[in-house]
């Protein structure tokens, strides 16, 4: 009879000690899990709210149309759908130092301007296009030589289909990163030599890389 009065005791102790390990382990656990949560970062949120929004951009690099550098100022108008979207239109001025007709490129871009943001952070990745019309000027050179009765007119249009293909990164309200830029126009050549005359046209893309920068007003904000 003691024999089986000890044993239960002893089963008893191991029972009771067991609860107490599992108890201890649980605790234990909770506490770890209690400070990964609270190590846990929160990143910052972006500043961009559903509303209006008024971007000018300064854009400025290499033209290879003409093998020049090139500044392009644009200004946007476009309504934040949310923080990942925004639609807008926007116009510009492209201007080169000198092209064929050592006249200077001078293009007026206007076109409808959409981007759209990787995610909703303080530094926000974003892709950006733009699509529209290029309005500029005809240019003209005459070269004629009456000795030779030879006569060579170029006619350049520098107007035609614009597009433009951003990326970059917005941190708070400002952009930075690369733009291309791509204006299609055309050179209308006649030539003339004695009873010889010819007519053609020849069609190009005036294409740039450039730095951009930008700065994001929110005109106003809705809920």
């Amino acid at each position: 009879m003691k024999r089986i009065t000890l044993i239960i005791i002893v089963l008893l102790s191991f029972v009771q000690f067991s609860k107490a390990q599992i108890i201890v382990t649980s605790t234990s656990a909770s506490t770890q899990k209690v400070k990964k949560e609270r190590v846990k970062k929160e990143w910052p949120k972006s500043n961009r709210v559903k509303g209006w929004v008024l971007r000018p951009e300064l854009e400025l690099g290499y033209d290879f149309f003409d093998g020049d550098f090139s500044v392009d100022p644009y200004l946007n108008i476009g309504y934040q759908l949310n923080p990942y979207i925004t639609l807008g239109i926007g116009g510009g001025w492209n201007r080169s130092s000198s092209d064929i007709t050592g006249d200077g490129f001078n293009v007026f871009p206007v076109y409808a301007d959409i981007r759209g943001y990787f995610c909703n952070r303080k530094a926000s990745p974003y892709l950006n296009l733009k699509i529209g019309y290029a309005i500029g000027k005809k240019s003209f050179y005459n070269n004629t030589d009456y000795f030779e009765d030879y006569d060579y007119i170029t006619e350049d249009v520098q107007t035609g289909f614009y597009l433009g293909v951003g990326c970059g990164l917005n941190w708070k309200n400002f952009d930075f990163g690369i733009s291309i830029p791509i204006v299609w126009t055309r050179s209308n050549y006649h030539e003339s030599y004695y009873d010889y005359y010819d007519y053609y046209t020849l069609r190009g893309a005036r294409v740039s890389l450039l730095l951009h920068v930008a700065y994001n007003f929110q005109l106003s904000s809705k809920k």
